[in-house]
């Protein structure tokens, strides 16, 4: 692709840096979970089922 491999090093190393991506020896790189999505998914789950139970009563 012509891209300097040391320019493709710093790029992995600035998206670790940002937690962007977890980079595992032996395995390769894998985009980070954003726990912050988690917690808003797990709030939006409970509300819900709230508004389920209340219609189903």
């Amino acid at each position: 692709m012509g891209v300097n491999p040391n320019t493709v090093a710093k790029a992995y190393k600035e998206l670790e840096n940002q937690n962007v991506i977890v980079t595992i020896k032996g395995r390769g790189s894998f985009v980070k979970r954003n726990d912050d999505e988690q917690v808003i998914d797990i709030q939006t789950q409970n509300k819900l089922k709230k508004r389920i139970k209340s219609v189903a009563c």
